[in-house]
């Protein structure tokens, strides 16, 4: 007698798929459930969700090569046309010797693309005698995946930090954004925090502060008390880091409190109109 319930313990725990793609609706009725610890595979790419894992709107392709700015010359990537939601568990890759066009087998990691970044998998394992390498994913959206010749296992330090803006205008208001931190880095998967650090060249970091990427105003600036800020900035691609320091300009604003056309800083009497600036008596305050 056919039984039932064990055919469909077969279909939620054992996904198998091979061909050129695999599509998923966009209404949320047509989404594809993987069960947590059961597995789809897919023309060499095994996912093994840790919890249940759902698949929609999207289509998962194989491609020949690498749809996104990363250097490998190996042949095989996933690609999901709409990242999906944060996925935790296993990714793993299966490939043939010939797909890897001469590359060492020891170099091989996975890259994942989230769709707006390159990830670098550091936790991974391999097998050059079956060629498969299995990575272990935690709570990251999937829109590329991506066997490649990057080593995983050595570390470039970075060697510069730049700032897209060396000035600061004066009267700005706390937390206005002044510029934009980047790093410099042969490991060009490498992404970045940015950090105020104490020692030379830093006499001034309590006038700013640091959100993600962006230098902010954390002081008041006055042209005319202060026209010159030090500070350190440091860059950590996670592991290894590089300081620089950055001058930075205030930008003298013309400022004429009484609205007479006449600067405040040469005005004789900065709060009391006086365009021709008489000064009968001649010292040094306007009539």
């Amino acid at each position: 007698m056919f039984n039932k319930y064990l055919f469909i313990f077969f279909l939620l725990s054992f996904t198998v798929v091979k061909g050129q793609s695999i599509f998923m609706g966009s209404n949320a009725s047509e989404k594809m459930t993987i069960k947590g610890n059961s597995y789809l595979y897919y023309d060499g790419l095994t996912l093994t969700p840790s919890s249940d894992f759902h698949l929609s709107n999207t289509k998962l392709s194989r491609l020949g090569a690498t749809s996104n700015t990363i250097s490998s010359s190996i042949s095989r990537s996933y690609y999901f046309d709409n990242a999906t939601s944060n996925f935790s568990g296993s990714l793993k890759i299966t490939y043939q010797e010939s797909e890897l066009n001469g590359e060492s087998e020891s170099d091989l990691g996975l890259v994942l693309f989230t769709g707006s970044a390159w990830n670098n998998q550091t936790t991974t394992t391999s097998d050059t005698t079956s060629n498969f390498i299995t990575s272990i994913v935690n709570n990251k959206a999937l829109k590329e995946i991506t066997l490649s010749n990057y080593v995983n296992n050595s570390n470039s330090t970075p060697t510069n930090i730049s700032l897209s803006s060396s000035s600061v205008n004066e009267n700005i208001a706390l937390g206005t954004t002044i510029g934009t931190l980047s790093s410099i880095d042969s490991d060009t998967l490498d992404s970045h925090s940015y950090t105020l650090v104490s020692g030379s060249g830093g006499t001034d970091n309590g006038s700013f502060s640091i959100s993600g990427v962006n230098l902010l105003s954390a002081a008041s600036f006055d042209y005319e008390t202060k026209n010159s800020y030090s500070i350190k900035v440091q860059t950590s691609d996670g592991t290894a880091t590089y300081s620089k320091t950055f001058t930075l300009s205030v930008t003298d604003i013309f400022e004429d409190a009484d609205g007479d056309g006449i600067a405040n800083n040469i005005d004789n009497a900065p709060n009391t109109s006086n365009a021709d600036q008489a000064d009968a008596d001649g010292d040094g305050v306007g009539d």
